[in-house]
């Protein structure tokens, strides 16, 4: 299944990005929107012709506003101090901006840029974290599907300008953050907002995003050396500071307080099941027992190991 949602979804994006191509030649555009669309679109596909697949149990019921907004000020916060660090430690500095090397300049089109961003969190979360990540853990185990989601999203920005081992690295850890998010807490939400708000504070605190220079604001800080904790020209994703913050972000959403009622995962559902059944597996998603119960939601097994 997990091959089937892959496929589906980049079919999708192929030709939404088809489509695109005659609209606008900004390849970050065409980059977040079309896997948007394909995401989108098998997701509710796979809601609406699934036996068991809903939004409750991809992680994505009605009342997210709290999950995003919790991951959104945790990943600003986050990036917000390793800038601070930077700082205090003298070794980066605001400087005006060079139109020659900002390749994106969004600063007189910002709610476009906003929206891409938006779309980019949003897409990518749902491609990685939703339907394939739910998938591989039913699979495998809900720590294997984080680790194999983990290293395919690194892998997706090996071709960023400027990558290095330690970026890749980082960009792994991230990927962990995200799909812990959806692990522990069982929520999509969460993941997409720490997504959103990691993407966002790099683009209004004028820090290079993954390699890429883009502005929302007249800020740019120029990170100076060691690269090895700064990044870079890469960014703060290339340098020892964003694993410290990854790192920071991990402990956040291992410990934040959740409720006694959690609601049943896809992956806790049987594979083998029938149409129309929401039986559930005989173990949670931390590998300890589970009793089976056909109404989801109604047990806290606690969060996963």
């Amino acid at each position: 299944m997990a091959n089937a949602a892959v496929v589906s979804m980049l079919a999708c994006a192929a030709l939404a990005g088809w489509v695109g191509v005659g609209l606008t030649s900004n390849p970050v555009v065409l980059s977040a929107v079309p896997l948007a669309v394909g995401s989108l679109s098998v997701t509710v596909l796979a809601t609406v012709l699934g036996s068991q697949a809903s939004w409750v149990s991809i992680g994505l019921p009605a009342r997210g506003l709290v999950g995003v907004a919790t991951g959104f000020l945790a990943a600003y916060g986050a990036c917000a101090l390793a800038v601070l660090a930077v700082l205090a430690a003298g070794i980066g500095e605001y400087t005006s901006i060079d139109p020659e090397v900002v390749r994106f300049d969004w600063r007189g089109w910002r709610a476009a840029g906003i929206a891409v961003l938006v779309l980019g969190a949003c897409g990518e979360e749902l491609f990685a974290r939703g339907l394939v990540l739910q998938y591989l853990a039913r699979a495998l185990t809900p720590a294997g599907a984080v680790a194999v989601t983990s290293v395919a999203f690194a892998l997706l920005h090996g071709s960023n300008p400027g990558v290095t081992l330690l970026a890749q690295c980082n960009t792994a850890v991230f990927g962990a953050v995200f799909g812990f998010a959806v692990l522990w807490r069982r929520t999509l939400w969460l993941a997409i907002g720490l997504h959103l708000g990691w993407n966002l504070s790099q683009v209004s605190l004028g820090v290079n995003t993954s390699g890429i220079t883009m502005r929302l604001t007249d800020l740019n800080l120029v990170l100076e050396e060691p690269a090895w904790l700064t990044g870079g020209a890469y960014g703060l994703e290339g340098g020892l500071l964003a694993t410290i913050a990854a790192a920071l972000l991990v402990v956040l959403v291992r410990y934040l307080p959740t409720g006694k009622v959690r609601d049943s995962m896809l992956w806790n559902f049987r594979a083998d099941a029938g149409v129309g059944s929401n039986r559930l597996t005989d173990r949670s998603a931390s590998g300890r027992g589970f009793r089976s119960s056909g109404e989801s939601g109604t047990h806290d097994p606690g969060p996963a190991e």
